[in-house]
C-alpha cells in the first residue's frame, strides 16, 4: 500500500479512514495509551551451523557422540547439521531465564533418512519413516528428570517425575496413529508454535496438526502454560536424541537453522522459505525468474504496483547492488524508482510481509520503517530545488546497494544525472532476524526503468582475520607474511581493498598477488598458476604469459616515482573467473591523486575447481579493508 505524502492525507479515501483516526505520516503509532508492556515477538537464538573448518567442537554444542558434524548441503545453499543414528549434539537452552509472557516457538529445516528395511534379494531398497526418534528435546538428561522432545510423527511428549498420567502430555503418539506429515528423504520447513491455549505445527508453510488443553478439572487437567515454564527452565536443548531415560534417538538427520523465538510467530515466520540456511552456497537463487530488462512502460504510464522488476534474495551478512536508467513522468517527486524490502515470499503470498517500502524522494513505509533514519546528500531544500530534482532525474544512472550486517539492513542509492549531479540517500533500519534470506524488487509509479545487468551483482562476505600484514616498518622480507587465503569458487570475482605500504627501496616492495590451486602453501595439491607484482613483473606454471600483462598510468619512472607514489595507495584489486580464464586487475589510487592500473589474463586450470588467492609481502605491509572484501556473484550469467 502507499500513501502520498500530504497535508490532505485524511481527506480522500474510506479504507485510510477506517484505519487511522488523526493526520500522520505513514507509519507513525498511536499514541502509547499508559505503560502497558504487551508481549513482544523476538528471536532468543539461531543455530545455523556455519562453522569454520578449524571450529572442531561446533561452535554452541556443548555435548555430541559419534557423527555429529557440520556438512554442506547443495539443496539448502548451506551448511548443515548431520547426525546418524547415534549421534546427537546438546546446547544450552536459550530460553532458559528469558520471559516467556505467551509462549514460546521453535523453527527449524529437517530431512531425515528413515530406518532402512529387510527385503528380498533384488528388490528395490526401502526405507520406514522414523516416527519415535526425538527430532528435538528440552531437559537436563538426568534419569527419571522432566523433559520434552517433538518427533518426526509431529508427537508432543511432555513427563515429569511424580506427576498423574493426566498432567502429562502425549499428543500424536505414533503408537496410536501415524500422521504422515514430515516423510523421510527430503527437506523440510517445521515450525512449532506453543502457547497457553494449546499448540500449532507447521509443516512447509502448512498447519498441518494443532491441540488444546483439555476441558476438564483443572488440577488433574494438563496445561500447555506448565510446557511454556519448563521450555523457560530446562536446562539444555538435546538434538537428535531425547533427554530422559528410555528416549530413543532420532536414525540419520540433518537439521538446520534452528531459530527459538520468544513469545508468539508471524505468518513469515512459518512460511516455508524458498530455500533454508542463513548462508548462500553455490546453488543459491539470488535472483528469481529470467531476466526482466525494462520495468515499467516507455512512456511512464504505468500506474503504482502494477509492474515491477524480479525479486531479488539477499542471504545474510551480503550486499545486493543493483544499476538501472531511471526515467520519469516528471510530474511529482515519487514519479521515479521504488524499492521494496521485504520477507522471503512472493507479494500476496503467505508469510509476505514488507519490512520497507522507499521512494526516491526520501519518503517511505513499511513495518520498519519508524525504526529506521534517514541520511541524504545533494537532496533539495525546497520547492524550487525540487522541480530541479524532477528534471534531473530523467536518464539518470541510479546505483543501489543494500547491504546486510546482521539484522540491520542499509539502503544507499546514488543517481548520477546526466547533467553531472549527483543525489545520494540512505536509509537503515532492522528487518527481520540475522539468519534470514530476505527479499528486494523494484516497482514504478509513472516511471520506466531500464536495468543494466551488468552491474548487478551479489557480494558475499569473506573471512577477513588478518588486518595487518606485514611489520608496520616494512622490514618483512619476502614471503614473510600473509594475507587470508580467499578461496574463488566458479563464475565469481574476488574483489579485494587494501591500503599498500612500500619501503620505497625498490619498485617490488609493494603488492604481490598470488593465484593457486584450492590448498594450502606446501600441502597436498598446492601449485601455483601465477605470481603477480605490482611493477610489471611476475611469473607461474606453464600457461604464464608476461606479455599479458597490462598497463595504464605507469611512466617507467620506477624508483623515484612509482616506489613514492606506490606508498599509501588505496588499492582495489578484483580477481575474475570466467571458464577456465582468470582475469586479474589491480587499481592504485596513490595520496596524490594519480591511478596506476595493472592487469593480467590467463588460463587456471579447466573451469570447474575452486582456485585460492592471496597476498604476501617483500618489503613491504597492507591495512586490508574487509567492508570491502568480498566475492562479486553476478545475477546473470
Amino acid at each position: 500500500m502507499k500513501v502520498l505524502k500530504s497535508l490532505f492525507l485524511c481527506v480522500g479515501t474510506v479504507l485510510l479512514a477506517l484505519n487511522f483516526t488523526a493526520c500522520t505520516d505513514w507509519g507513525d503509532a498511536d499514541p502509547e495509551a499508559g505503560n502497558q508492556t504487551y508481549p513482544d515477538r523476538s528471536v532468543v537464538n539461531t543455530y545455523t551451523f556455519d562453522y569454520g573448518a578449524d571450529d572442531v567442537y561446533l561452535g554452541d554444542i556443548t555435548d555430541k557422540a559419534d557423527v555429529c558434524e557440520a556438512v554442506e548441503d547443495a539443496d539448502l545453499g548451506s551448511n548443515v547439521l548431520h547426525l546418524d543414528a547415534n549421534g546427537y549434539a546438546v546446547m544450552a537452552n536459550p530460553f532458559n531465564g528469558v520471559k516467556l509472557q505467551n509462549g514460546a516457538a521453535i523453527t527449524f529445516w529437517l530431512k531425515t533418512a528413515g530406518i532402512p528395511q529387510e527385503v528380498a534379494e533384488g528388490e528395490e531398497p526401502a526405507v520406514e519413516d522414523d516416527l519415535t526418534g526425538a527430532v528435538l528435546a528440552f531437559g537436563s538428561g538426568e534419569a527419571g528428570a522432566e523433559r520434552f522432545y517433538l518427533t518426526a510423527n509431529g508427537q508432543l511428549r511432555y513427563t515429569k517425575p511424580g506427576n498423574l498420567e493426566s498432567l502429562n502430555l502425549n499428543e500424536n503418539d505414533p503408537a496410536t496413529y501415524k500422521t504422515g506429515i514430515l516423510p523421510a528423504g527430503g527437506w523440510h520447513f517445521v515450525a512449532l508454535q506453543i502457547s497457553e491455549e494449546g499448540y500449532q505445527l507447521y509443516v512447509d508453510g502448512n498447519k498441518s496438526l494443532s491441540g488444546a488443553t483439555p476441558s476438564g478439572v483443572e488440577s488433574t487437567t494438563f496445561s500447555y502454560k506448565t510446557l511454556i515454564d519448563f521450555l523457560n527452565t530446562a536446562p539444555n536443548i538435546y538434538i537428535g536424541k531425547g533427554a530422559g531415560d528410555g528416549d530413543v534417538n532420532m536414525s540419520e538427520m540433518w537439521i538446520d537453522d534452528v531459530k527459538l523465538i520468544r513469545n508468539q510467530m508471524i505468518a513469515s515466520d512459518w512460511a516455508k522459505p524458498n530455500k533454508g540456511g542463513g548462508g548462500a552456497g553455490d546453488n543459491f537463487e539470488y535472483i528469481i525468474g529470467e531476466p526482466i530488462n525494462e520495468i515499467g512502460a516507455p512512456d511512464c504510464s504505468s500506474a503504482w504496483w502494477t509492474e515491477w522488476s524480479n525479486y531479488f534474495r539477499i542471504p545474510a551478512n551480503n550486499t545486493l547492488h543493483l544499476q538501472f536508467i531511471n526515467h520519469t513522468s516528471g510530474e511529482g517527486n515519487w514519479n521515479n524508482w521504488n524499492l521494496a524490502i521485504t520477507t522471503d515470499a512472493d507479494r500476496a503470498a503467505a508469510g509476505y510481509v514488507e519490512y520497507l517500502v522507499l521512494r526516491s524522494d526520501l519518503y517511505g513505509w513499511g513495518d520498519s520503517y519508524t525504526l529506521g533514519t534517514w541520511t541524504s546528500v545533494g537532496y533539495p531544500t525546497n520547492d524550487a530545488e525540487w522541480t530541479t530534482y524532477r528534471q534531473d532525474m530523467e536518464g539518470a544512472t541510479v546505483d543501489i546497494d543494500i547491504a546486510r550486517a546482521g539484522n540491520q539492513v542499509t539502503m544507499t542509492a546514488v543517481a548520477h544525472c546526466t547533467n553531472g549531479k549527483v543525489y545520494q540517500e540512505s536509509f537503515s533500519a532492522p528487518c527481520g532476524e540475522e539468519s534470514d534470506v530476505i527479499r528486494a524488487f523494484l516497482a514504478v509509479d509513472a516511471s520506466y526503468l531500464v536495468m543494466n545487468w551488468d552491474n548487478c551483482y551479489v557480494k558475499e562476505n569473506v573471512n577477513v582475520s588478518t588486518i595487518e600484514v606485514g611489520n608496520a616498518d616494512n622490514s618483512t622480507a619476502w614471503w614473510g607474511a600473509f594475507t587470508d587465503y580467499f578461496t574463488i569458487p566458479v563464475e565469481k570475482t574476488l574483489v579485494l581493498n587494501f591500503t599498500n605500504y612500500g619501503s620505497g627501496a625498490n619498485a617490488w616492495n609493494n603488492w604481490v598477488a598470488v593465484v593457486t590451486t584450492d590448498a594450502e602453501r606446501d600441502g597436498a595439491g598446492y601449485a601455483e598458476y601465477f605470481v603477480l607484482r605490482s611493477d610489471n613483473y611476475g611469473w607461474g606454471d606453464a600457461s604464464y604469459n608476461a606479455a599479458n600483462i597490462g598497463l595504464v598510468g605507469y611512466d617507467g619512472d620506477w624508483v623515484s616515482t612509482f616506489s613514492q607514489q606506490m606508498n599509501g595507495a588505496q588499492v582495489e584489486m578484483t580477481i575474475e573467473r570466467v571458464g577456465a580464464e582468470v582475469n586479474f586487475a589491480a587499481n592504485a589510487t596513490c595520496t596524490d591523486g594519480h591511478v596506476f592500473t595493472e592487469t593480467y589474463h590467463q588460463t587456471c586450470g579447466d573451469g570447474t575447481q575452486a582456485i585460492r588467492a592471496f597476498l604476501t609481502v617483500d618489503g613491504s605491509h597492507y591495512t586490508m579493508d574487509p567492508a570491502n572484501c568480498y566475492l562479486k556473484v553476478p545475477l546473470v550469467k
